[in-house]
C-alpha cells in the first residue's frame, strides 16, 4: 500500500504473499508482527490471511481471525466472510458454516451500511 512505512510495507507484502501460496501461519504472525509495531491493521489485512486460511481449510484460524477482527472493531469485508464460510465447508462445519453466513446476513442487511454481497454468494 503507498504511503506505509517501509516495515509496514514489507509486513503487508508479506501478509499478501502468505495468502496467496495459502501459507496462513506465516500471514498471521506477520498480522502480530504488525501489530507489535505499532501498524494499524484494517480489514483487508485479515482478508489476506483468510484467504490463506480459506486455501488450507483452517476453519478454526478463519474464525479466530473474525473473532480478532470483532474485538479490535473492524468490520469484515465481504470477500473476508466468503473465506471464513470456504474454509468451513472445506472442513465439513456445517454448524460454522451458517454461524458465518449469519454474520454476513446481518452485515449485508446492516441499515446504516450494508455490507456489499461477494458475487458468487448467493441467498438460497
Amino acid at each position: 500500500q503507498a504511503g506505509l512505512p517501509p516495515d509496514a510495507a514489507i509486513g503487508w507484502a508479506t501478509v499478501k504473499a502468505a495468502a496467496a501460496r495459502g501459507v496462513w501461519e506465516v500471514g498471521a504472525a506477520m498480522l502480530n508482527d504488525l501489530e507489535s509495531a505499532g501498524v494499524p491493521l484494517t480489514p483487508h489485512h485479515f482478508e489476506c490471511v483468510l484467504r490463506a486460511c480459506d486455501r488450507k481449510a483452517r476453519w478454526q484460524e478463519a474464525l479466530a481471525l473474525l473473532g480478532r477482527m470483532q474485538a479490535a472493531s473492524l468490520r469484515p469485508t465481504s470477500a473476508a466472510l466468503e473465506c471464513a464460510l470456504r474454509a468451513c465447508s472445506k472442513a465439513d462445519q456445517q454448524e460454522m458454516v451458517e454461524a458465518v453466513w449469519e454474520v454476513l446476513r446481518a452485515e449485508v442487511a446492516n441499515p446504516s451500511a450494508p455490507l456489499r454481497p461477494p458475487m458468487r454468494t448467493y441467498d438460497t
